[in-house]
């Protein structure tokens, strides 16, 4: 495989190619994020913020998959080598976040355990909240389970904390290789 792709550039134009629709629909999604939180009133909109924000992390898993694959066979292992060499990705990527994927992929084994856990039931319960992460702290009889600060770009599901301004500023550098063109969504992540 390696030899395939490094003989024959066409083989890599393939996974450019899927890598730039990924990256295209990443730039929507956020665009959708930001065009939400800036013109709607937020407390009426939470299920559909969190809803586009869901499918980011769900983009940015599937992204991740190109250069750490699932499945450890040779083939698989070969083109995320090559994928990572030509973008220049390392191992120590946000996108490499396994998080990202689990966080959406096992949503429902989560939510299982999540509501299983005795201390869920006391105080307040709430399925969305966006605000300052500070205020999480405060609130010590609050059960969240998916949280977004938009400030800071922090998402959390369940006890899971993302960082999605690391995640943003990966998907930024592929872009830039992938359109070679810095004015494209440089400016709208």
């Amino acid at each position: 495989m390696d030899d395939i792709i490094k003989n024959q550039p066409f083989c890599r134009e393939f996974y450019v190619q899927e890598i730039k629709t990924i990256l295209v629909n990443c730039e929507h999604i956020y665009m959708n994020i930001e065009h939400l939180l800036q013109n709607t009133n937020i407390e009426e909109s939470q299920h559909i913020i969190f809803h586009i924000i869901q499918n980011l992390i769900r983009e940015t898993g599937m992204l991740s998959k190109f250069f750490w694959p699932v499945r450890e066979k040779e083939l698989h292992c070969l083109r995320a080598k090559h994928l990572k060499k030509y973008f220049n990705i390392s191992d120590d990527s946000p996108l490499n976040n396994k998080q990202i994927r689990n966080a959406i992929e096992h949503f429902d084994e989560r939510l299982d355990l999540f509501l299983s856990k005795p201390n869920n039931s006391m105080g307040f319960t709430f399925p969305y909240l966006i605000g300052e992460e500070s205020a999480l702290e405060t609130e010590k009889q609050t059960n969240i389970y998916k949280f977004f600060d938009p400030n800071k770009l922090v998402i959390k599901i369940f006890d899971e904390r993302l960082e999605l301004a690391p995640i943003l500023e990966e998907l930024r550098n592929l872009s830039v290789i992938c359109f070679n063109d810095r004015k494209r969504m440089t400016q709208n992540l």
